[in-house]
Order: structure tokens, then sequence, then C-alpha cells
């Protein structure tokens, strides 16, 4: 389409007088170029995989085939093929109060996921037939387990209606089912970029085109943070998922040869490690012996619990210790750990020492100031994107 002739802010003709007519195209496409993304405005406080909080937030009622969807606002993205300006724009839709969308029952013999679609029927692109004008929600029931293709919803498909749709969720319903299951609704829609980036659920954002490179992303529910590569979401190098830290002083001893894991972290958080991410771990802190030695040797090790000493093995460092008592040597080391378990791990991290050469007894120091003993664990990104990191990390199991 060429340059429209109509500017958006300017109110008069040439005259000077007639005003001019601005067309609702104008508007959504203005509105599109403020939020390129589709999908729900509000996104939860808390990370959530199901929207629980977020705009439009779904809860099954009890003992009924019914949902109740909570208010909210999205934006729902021009699909229309024959129109460049329809696609070019997108709608807006808001509810002030909750809403209870009825479920048609599954008398299919089988399981079948089912789509609840926020619509905005519009007879600018051909009859809506008995649905109603502008903003409806519409269950939809699906045709097998498998959740509806979107060309199912756009022109020419078995669920087409004129004007633009968003899939908000997709619900699983058995067989026969008498009411809905919270667990099998799965949230769908993503949320609109209003923050400067755009927040959606790990399982994968909505197809949206086109997209920017370098255009930042979050997973609300994994708390990564993305940005698109051009092809799809990498993720983006370095982010902290934990932290682990002691400065209690002496944190633990290996008398002889046996290996002591710290009890107790002064602070920690727990790790989700994603599947298909390489992750770096790096331990600092101090460590000593009780005898003064050329030939003491302190092995620390970071393994896969709190406290103990049978957990995965992940990293380990040996330091010759020259100093005695009080007299704190330094360790410092970084490792790289990988989850391909095929689903996530929550991990948190422990520390332990263990005495492997020498006579005195080993053990590792932390304090506030000089030698706080720390691990902390960095996202590096996918497996497939980082092949020399992966290449030498360790499989978390």
């Amino acid at each position: 389409m060429s340059l429209q002739a109509v500017p958006l802010w300017i109110p008069l003709a040439a005259d000077g007088t007639t005003q001019v007519q601005h067309p609702a195209e104008l508007l959504r496409a203005l509105q599109r170029a403020i939020s390129p993304f589709p999908g729900v405005v509000n996104a939860p406080s808390a990370p959530s995989a199901t929207n629980a909080g977020g705009g439009f937030a779904a809860t099954v009622v009890p003992a009924a085939m019914q949902l109740t969807v909570a208010a909210g606002s999205a934006f729902i993205p021009g699909r229309e093929a024959a129109s460049t300006l329809q696609q070019a724009g997108s709608y807006f839709a808001f509810s002030e109060a909750s809403e209870v969308v009825t479920w048609p029952a599954n008398a299919s013999g089988s399981t079948r996921m089912d789509s609840l679609i926020l619509r905005i029927d519009d007879p600018q692109y051909g009859s809506i037939g008995g649905n109603p004008l502008g903003a409806w929600w519409d269950a939809v029931p699906g045709s097998s387990g498998s959740a509806r293709p979107d060309s199912d919803f756009l022109s020419g498909g078995a669920k087409y209606v004129p004007g633009a749709w968003l899939r908000m969720y997709d619900i699983s319903v058995p067989n026969a089912a008498t009411q809905l299951t919270q667990v099998n609704v799965a949230f769908k829609a993503g949320y609109s970029n209003i923050h400067g980036f755009w927040p959606y659920p790990s399982a994968g954002p909505p197809a949206v085109s086109p997209l920017s490179f370098g255009q930042p992303g979050f997973e609300i529910d994994t708390g990564t943070r993305t940005w698109w590569n051009g092809s799809t979401w990498a993720t983006q190098i370095g982010n902290v998922v934990s932290a682990c830290y002691y400065t209690g002083g002496t944190g633990a001893t290996s008398a002889g040869v046996t290996e002591v894991a710290l009890a107790a972290w002064t602070g920690a958080t727990a790790a989700t490690l994603q599947n298909g991410h390489v992750y770096e771990l790096v331990a600092e802190g101090g460590c000593f012996s009780s005898v003064a030695s050329g030939t003491e040797q302190v092995a620390v090790r970071v393994r896969t619990a709190v406290n103990s000493i049978v957990a995965q093995k992940v990293a380990e460092q040996k330091v010759n210790v020259v100093n005695a008592g009080s007299s704190v040597s330094n360790f410092g080391m970084t490792r790289y750990v990988k989850n391909a378990t095929g689903s996530s791990l929550t991990k948190t991290f422990g520390i332990s020492v263990l005495r492997t050469l020498g006579t005195g007894n080993a053990s590792i120091y932390g304090d506030a100031t000089t030698f706080p003993i720390t691990v902390v664990c960095r996202d590096m990104g996918l497996s497939a994107e980082n092949a020399q990191l992966s290449a030498v990390a360790v499989p978390v199991t």
C-alpha cells in the first residue's frame, strides 16, 4: 500500500473547514505500532505458566462444564488475508468483570483438545452471521486430541469468522467429562510487549509476524531472558538462575580422608535447569589446613544437593594449602553443567571439603568481607547454541 493521503493527526481537509474522517484501520495500525505483539496486556505479578493472576485468567467452575474468565484486556492482531491494511493493525478488547463461559460436552469417544478463542467479529470483511458484533468468547471444540491449527481460524478454515482472533487457552477435555480440570487449561495467548519486552510462557510464544531482530523477550514462568536472533528466541547469555552463599566462618572440616559437606548455606536459591540448556557454575571461597606444610592439599567439591556427599559431583578443585589455622587461602573454579534429561530439573547446589594430601584437618571458610563462599549458576543458553561449552559440560541427572 502506498503512503496514506490522510495522516492521522490532521483534523481538517485542504479547504480548512471540512472535518477529515479517519478510518478505523488507521487507528488499529497505530495501535499495532505501539504494541506490535498480540496478547494479554497484564502479565501476572508472580511466575506462572498458566496465567494465574494475569489478565483474562481462567479458572474452572467446580462440578460444571464452565470456565470463569477474569477481567482483562488484550491486543488482537488482524489476520484477514485479503486486507494488508487490516493485517497491519490490532484490535483492542477489554472486560471490567469476570465472565462465565459454558463449555461444550465431549461425546466424541476420546479426549478432545478444545480452544478458548477471543474473537473480534468485523462485518467489514464478510458476513458474521448470528455471531456477536465485536469481542466475544468462543469455546471451540477440537477435532482430535491435538489443538486445532491456526489455519482452522483463518480465511477458508473450518472455524473462520471475519475479523480477528486470539487463541487464549487450549483445554484438554476427556470423553464424557462432567467438569473441566484446571491442570488441563493451558495458556497460549502470551502477553503484549507494553513493557518494552515480550513476556510469554516457556512452552512457546504465539506465532506473530513480523519480529524485529534484537527484540527482547521474557519467559514468565521460568524467568529466562531471551532475544529474537532472526530465526528463534535465543537465551540471553549470563542470566543468573541461582546464587548460594556462606559467611559463618569455618563451614566444614575434613579430618583424615573423609569428605564433609557444608550443612547449610547462609542464604540460597534453587536453580531451575531448563532442558537443553548449558549452565556456568562459579564457586569461590576460602580454605585452610590445620597443619603448616607444603604437602597439605584440600579438595573443594560442588554437588547437586546441600549437606550431601553422595549427590552428583559436578565440580572439584584441589588447592595446595601452605598456611595453617586462620591463614586462609582462596579457591575459585568455573565449571559447566547441562540438562539433557528431557525435562526441567530443580537443584540447590551444595559444597563440601576433603583432605586429599597431608596430615592436617582440611576446612572450608567463608566470611562476609574477604572470603565469602559462593556458588553462582548462570544460564549460558541452549546447548545447540553453545556447542563448545556443551562439549565440556557435566550432564546433570
